[in-house]
């Protein structure tokens, strides 16, 4: 391990398992941990630049080089509120008005973790999927105007260049997402996969 988050290795692997982390998960978090250490690293950044905007870039690499895990800010919450706790990061940005799309996909995600009990990765990852079927449809966040077709459109795309299990988990977000747009009256009934 190298890089400015090394010496966080032993405290943060703690904090997990007290926080009821499966041995797994915790290290899935801490390869992430390196990660992201050795981005920083080679950035020439700091534990003190971990700002929102440098965490997008560090995702966008991640997404560039086709990585299929840990691909959104979601992923390193764990890692972010124990650097928190200790006041390593940087004063918070101003939030940027949000689009329509931002303010239904945080709501979605907020669905997910205290109404469906989604670990906060998985919830993450159905929201990084969601994003891409959003950003896809001609009429983006104007939902109500979606149609069976635009759905369809979004699975071909996708399975055109995933493997089967990675279209599977798209259409399993998918259909999560559309639920959920039902749900709140965004959609028409009827309109998700069944």
């Amino acid at each position: 391990m190298s890089g400015p988050l090394a010496r966080f290795v032993a405290g943060f692997e703690l904090k997990l398992g007290e926080a009821g982390y499966t041995p797994g998960s915790v290290v899935t978090q801490v390869r992430l941990l390196a990660h992201l250490s050795r981005w920083l690293r080679a950035n020439h950044l700091e534990v003190i630049d971990l700002s929102d905007r440098w965490i997008d870039k560090f995702f966008e690499a991640r997404r560039a080089r086709n990585c299929t895990w840990c691909v959104s800010p979601e992923a390193l919450k764990p890692l972010l509120a124990l650097l928190s706790e200790l006041n390593l990061l940087p004063a918070s940005e101003p939030l940027p008005a949000g689009s329509a799309a931002d303010v239904v996909l945080a709501k979605f995600h907020r669905y997910l973790l205290d109404e469906r009990g989604l670990a906060a990765t998985t919830a993450g990852a159905y929201v990084y999927r969601a994003r891409r079927f959003v950003d896809g449809c001609p009429l983006g966040a104007q939902l109500a105007a979606t149609t069976t077709g635009d759905v369809t459109r979004a699975v071909l795309t996708e399975s055109a260049t995933l493997s089967i299990g990675a279209t599977q988990f798209f259409v399993a977000a998918l259909r999560s997402f559309l639920r959920f747009c039902s749900m709140e009256g965004l959609i028409p009934r009827g309109l998700f996969l069944e």
